[in-house]
């Protein structure tokens, strides 16, 4: 009885065996890609339900302040209108700059520092600055204010024009912010005004120290009023970096208050200008509008790059500097990168809205 030979096993060629495998790979490695991205867009369709769901909004349009008629408005004098727009206030900015102190700090030094006499009740040396201003060290703290106001006045018309302004009784910087030409991507919005503000009120500070030295009350109070002015229209700007620079004019601008009222005695009058120029500052209504305008300019930047496709050519139009690669990827590593675009947006935007919503808006808003 013969015996039948043993079954052989099917063998597939091995290139047949790596195609298998490759195709499970490719399998495996798409579900995971859906799967992340499917995951991070429900997470963000959960977060910004709870949020707009508190009666807060991601649209920056609505966010934005409404116009100010520019009669009423002291920012849109012609010495400062349009301050912020790159080009139509290109003239009104070169004015400003050329008031600035000077920046040869290698020939100079560094400037003294403003003192912030508010916190830490320490009164601005005005004789220090003189001698820095001038390179001389003058006899007094008269001939040190005297010697400040030449050396800053460069433009008293300019001075004069912002003191003449202040019987209008709003501020806000123009071009207005509704009426304003956005860019494509929100954290591209330029603000050519804001340090050039910084160095304005600095001079304006210094000025009313030599005022107030010389005994010009009056004069100190109105160059201290146009401070104050000029830190309100910045903090009243929707963005986070107008919140942080109106911040720092406002203490400069304190910081004179505080001097003036250290100095000039206890005249209710004097304490009743100044009181109700502060009152129009309210920190809290421009911590909530510089966070939420934060957080809507992210989410919104966050969908443009999602919608661009190219993730790293969109990164590197808002900040040429950023790239998630420590050398140029291959176009294999791009395109994986693509991939996943999606899901990484979405992870960013969770994290805008559970930074910013969570940690600052709502405590802000629910306890000040």
């Amino acid at each position: 009885m013969s015996q039948e030979p043993p079954l052989r096993r099917r063998s597939f060629p091995i290139w047949i065996r790596l195609l298998l495998v490759f195709l499970l790979f490719c399998g495996l490695l798409g579900g995971a890609v859906v799967g992340f991205n499917l995951y991070a867009a429900a997470k963000l369709r959960t977060a910004i339900a709870e949020y707009e769901a508190d009666g807060e909004t991601l649209d920056f349009r609505s966010l934005l302040p409404e116009p100010v008629p520019d009669d009423q408005n002291f920012c849109a004098i012609p010495e400062l209108a349009n301050l912020a727009d790159p080009e139509l206030g290109k003239a009104n900015r070169e004015r400003i700059d050329a008031m600035a102190l000077p920046e040869d700090y290698e020939t100079r030094g560094p400037p003294p520092s403003f003192p912030n006499g508010l916190i830490r009740g320490k009164s601005l040396d005005i004789t220090a600055w003189a001698e820095w201003l001038t390179g001389d060290e003058p006899a007094n703290e008269s001939a040190a204010a005297i010697a400040l106001e030449t050396a800053l006045l460069k433009d008293p018309e300019f001075v004069e024009a912002l003191i003449a302004a202040l019987d209008r009784p709003e501020v806000a910087w123009t071009p207005a912010w509704k009426t304003r030409e956005l860019p494509e991507i929100l954290f591209g919005i330029q603000d050519p005004h804001l340090m050039l503000t910084q160095d304005l009120i600095q001079v304006l500070s210094l000025v009313a120290r030599a005022s107030l030295k010389l005994g010009s009350i009056d004069h100190a109070i109105d160059l201290t009023r146009v401070q104050i002015r000029l830190a309100e229209a910045t903090l009243e700007d929707p963005t986070c970096i107008g919140l942080l620079v109106g911040r720092t004019l406002l203490d400069i601008a304190l910081d004179s208050v505080w001097t003036i009222c250290k100095s000039a005695g206890k005249s209710p009058e004097l304490f009743k200008t100044l009181q109700s120029e502060m009152g129009h500052i309210g920190i809290r209504a421009a911590l909530l509008q510089g966070f939420r305008g934060e957080l809507a300019m992210g989410c919104q930047s966050m969908e443009w790059i999602k919608s661009e496709g190219e993730l790293l050519k969109s990164i590197r139009s808002v900040s040429p500097s950023i790239n998630p690669f420590p050398s140029e990827p291959s176009p294999t590593a791009k395109k994986l990168w693509n991939l996943i675009a999606p899901g990484v947006c979405d992870l960013n935007s969770i994290s805008f809205i559970e930074l910013e919503y969570h940690h600052l808006i709502r405590p802000i808003r629910e306890v000040g």
